[in-house]
């Protein structure tokens, strides 16, 4: 490969790592607005990945949640979770 074609890769990597981010950030900030009767912490603001792999999410608000998908045990669907 060329210079040119590995920062190429480099660069599609990098995209889709972000497109992949940035769907699951949208996907955890609607199943959490929707277990809520009264969403008051506004659309999302920020994102990062934690320590621990756990993605955070920062809202208008202020306010910011860990989310993490969680297996389901016994034969229960894998669900997310937010603290």
């Amino acid at each position: 490969m060329f210079d040119d074609e590995i920062i190429a890769v480099a660069n599609d990597s990098a995209q889709a790592d972000r497109l992949a981010t940035e769907s699951a950030v949208k996907e955890c900030y609607e199943q959490h607005k929707a277990a809520w009767e009264s969403w008051d912490k506004g659309e999302p603001v920020d994102h990062w990945v934690d320590e621990n792999g756990a993605l955070c999410i920062r809202y208008e608000n202020g306010e910011w949640f860990h989310y993490k998908m969680c297996p389901g045990m016994l034969g229960q669907d894998p669900f997310l979770s937010w603290w």
